[in-house]
């Protein structure tokens, strides 16, 4: 299904070759579980206690230390 998504966009058909479709249902469930595998993944690596970390959708708001910035940015990417 993810092979053979099309899209019109100022009258042009595209075929989209990354992701999955916006408004798709199933879009939805890839995006959750991606995201609590991230989740799952991050918390786990991570040597010290992180004070908030709250997961809405496919946005994450959290606090670390300084000094573990670049860290959490590696690990999420």
């Amino acid at each position: 299904m993810l092979e053979s998504i099309f899209f019109v966009f100022d009258g042009k058909i595209y075929t989209q070759n990354f992701g999955t479709p916006m408004d798709s249902p199933l879009s939805l469930i890839i995006a959750d579980l991606v995201m609590q595998d991230l989740e799952r993944n991050l918390l786990k690596r991570f040597g010290t206690e992180i004070p908030f970390f709250f997961r809405y959708v496919n946005d994450i708001a959290t606090a670390v230390p300084h000094s573990t910035i670049s860290i959490t940015i590696s690990i999420s990417f």
